[in-house]
């Protein structure tokens, strides 16, 4: 993993330790917002198929208060950095926020505190993009004891998410979330649309991105 180019990661606020890592909004009383992303043995981005496949992640939010967003989410960078925004730090980074005018697929897997979440689809076709997205929050869509200390989702404890991209015809049909916690699944929402494909792209346009092989990315910011 890589954060801003930099090594130093406990002072960018990254702490590892075997398979879990660790991010600390402040480091000595300043604001570090960490940023990480996935590499290769290669020093590349990980490039992940993920059309027809699921992607697993324990998390702990206990912590993490309102206003807070700890993300994690995909854009459809190329795996040597190059044909986006900037050098160094994110380098090659695009997203359906078209920073500094590069535009790209963003699927945000996850974006939550302790009391919100939500999975959101960037569709995007060229340089029109779904800068809103077509997300999916448990408490907008009704469930209001969903997620949260003591909720359904026990934000207060670590708990596992899990998200499926399930394809027909080769082509994205469906986004589902699950849950893991206690040793119960818990179902979390079904995204199967998300705007125009000739406009944007579509759920069809996220599924090639995703097809294609998109970056992991790992954000902690307000």
């Amino acid at each position: 993993m890589i954060d801003g180019g930099a090594t130093n990661y406990p002072a960018r606020g990254v702490s590892v330790s075997g398979s879990a890592v660790t991010m600390y909004q402040y480091v000595n009383g300043k604001s570090a917002s960490p940023r990480i992303y996935l590499l290769g043995p290669d020093g590349k981005y990980v490039m992940m198929d993920l059309l027809n496949a699921e992607l697993s992640v324990d998390v702990d939010y206990s912590t993490l208060p309102c206003g807070e967003n700890g993300a994690f989410y995909l854009s459809e960078m190329k795996a040597d950095g190059s044909g986006g925004t900037g050098s160094g730090p994110g380098n090659g980074y695009c997203d359906a926020q078209c920073p500094n005018g590069y535009c790209c697929n963003e699927m945000d897997i996850l974006e939550a505190n302790a009391l919100a979440t939500a999975m959101t689809p960037h569709p995007c076709k060229g340089n029109t993009c779904d800068k809103g997205g077509c997300g999916y929050n448990p408490y907008a869509n009704g469930q209001k004891n969903f997620w949260g200390p003591g909720d359904t989702v026990d934000t207060s404890k670590v708990f596992t998410v899990i998200t499926q991209f399930a394809a027909t015809g080769g082509k994205l049909s469906s986004i589902i979330r699950k849950y893991i916690q206690n040793g119960k699944e818990i179902g979390g929402g079904t995204i199967t649309s998300c705007g125009s494909e000739s406009t944007t792209g579509g759920l069809t346009g996220v599924g090639q991105a995703l097809a294609s092989g998109s970056k992991f990315r790992v954000v902690s910011e307000w």
